[in-house]
């Protein structure tokens, strides 16, 4: 069998997987999140790594369902609810992880509060090759030293209703 048959054979097995579990709205979001899944294998190969926002109009729909998933089929898995903006950093730092980071509408919504500034400058800063986020570190063996984690790690970002700059977001 060749490469791209084998491929093709894995993002259908990734796809019909997901579609057995959660009830999609258009058949495309199946595919984009078997698309996605793969990415996460094989993010060193490319120069961006989009968002995948998983959206509804309402809530208990599906959402967390959706990350129970993703958690089993994801590279390098960190799935939490309202990290800090320090832990993040380090983990990415650290790990280079698939972020599956719930309840992302505290983060982006209307409603968020300035706690969550850091974060989401964070989060909206890394889906690009190259782009650091320097910040003043107290770890490490020169405590001066501005550490400047790797710039990219996978994220997914569940929410009811999500605001238009994260979801700009992506090559």
């Amino acid at each position: 069998m060749r490469d791209e048959t084998k491929l093709a054979v894995a993002l259908d097995s990734l796809e019909a997987f997901v579609r057995r579990y959660v009830a999609f709205s258009l058949p495309e979001q199946a595919t984009a999140i078997a698309l996605w899944i793969a990415h996460t294998h094989v993010i060193d190969s490319s120069d961006t790594s989009p968002y995948l926002a998983i959206t509804s109009a309402e809530r208990q729909c599906g959402k967390t369902l959706l990350l129970d998933l993703l958690e089993l089929l994801v590279a390098r898995v960190w799935r939490a609810v309202l990290p800090s903006d320090a832990i993040v950093y380090r983990k990415i730092d650290r790990d280079r992880p698939t972020l599956l980071l719930d309840e992302a509408d505290a983060i982006f919504g209307r409603a968020a509060s300035d706690r969550y500034e850091g974060l989401r400058a964070l989060l909206n800063a890394g889906n690009r090759r190259g782009t650091r986020v320097p910040r003043c570190a107290s770890f490490g063996p020169d405590p001066s030293q501005t550490p400047q984690p790797p710039d990219r790690a996978r994220r997914a970002l569940p929410a009811a209703g999500r605001r238009a700059a994260c979801r700009n977001r992506g090559p």
